[in-house]
This record gives structure tokens, C-alpha cells and sequence, in this order.
């Protein structure tokens, strides 16, 4: 019997590419770089959502995961300041 494990979040190729530049992810099995995101996602102790995409803050630096709600998938990770933080909600509304 095997098991075969699905990640919470699809990923764009855009995404992968951006993930292991800005967290200077040397690994290059695919399936490895998913674990260590999935990882850090559920170790996020801070994220905020806007009606069309979900941001959650790695734990280890100031890098957003940008996640499409719709098909729940990591757009890109990139950093977000608190001011871009508060445009983002107050747009949003």
C-alpha cells in the first residue's frame, strides 16, 4: 500500500524560481523545495488576506508567500512593507 502526499498549495513555475532566489534555497528536487515551504507556511505566525489573495510571512525573514485564493496556488514570494501591507487591505475594502 503506498502513500502518496498533496500539498496544501500548488505552486507556479514563477513561483519556484522566486522562492529559491529570495530565500537562497540551494536544492533542486522540486519535491524537497515544496516540503521546506509547506514547512514554513505552517510555522507562519503572521498573514493577511485580501478578497482575491492570501499573504503569509516566512518565519525566517520578511518574504510573503502570495497565494491565489481562488486556485489556491503560490503566485511568488517577495517582500511586503507594513505600508504595502495596509495599502493592500484598505484597497481591498
Amino acid at each position: 500500500m503506498s502513500y502518496y502526499y498533496k500539498h496544501k498549495y500548488g505552486l507556479s513555475t514563477h513561483a519556484m524560481q522566486r522562492i529559491k532566489q529570495r530565500l537562497s534555497i540551494k536544492e533542486n528536487d522540486e519535491f524537497l523545495i515544496r516540503d521546506i515551504i509547506a514547512n514554513m507556511i505552517d510555522n507562519s505566525n503572521y498573514s493577511f488576506q485580501t478578497s482575491k489573495t492570501l499573504y503569509i510571512k516566512s518565519p525566517k525573514n520578511d518574504i510573503y508567500f502570495i497565494i491565489d485564493i481562488l486556485s489556491n496556488t503560490i503566485i511568488t514570494a517577495t517582500k511586503i512593507s507594513a505600508q504595502k501591507q495596509l495599502d493592500l487591505i484598505n484597497a481591498d475594502k
